[in-house]
């Protein structure tokens, strides 16, 4: 879990749980990824998955 800026002045706690690994397409080199997917805990609002190729970015 974490305490993240929400729209505007608000925080908010999400649940959050990230990986990283190798996204592969046949005829192409694998590609390092890292994938986020964030929940809202009281459920208003739909779970979301983030995929990006930046090794410098974190999950949070």
């Amino acid at each position: 879990m974490a305490d993240v800026d929400w729209y505007g002045d608000s925080k908010r706690t999400i649940q959050y749980i990230s990986r990283t690994g190798y996204w592969y397409k046949c005829g192409y080199k694998p590609t390092w990824i890292r994938w986020v997917l964030v929940r809202d805990p009281e459920g208003k609002k739909t779970d979301e998955i983030f995929f990006t190729t930046s090794r410098k970015l974190s999950a949070i």
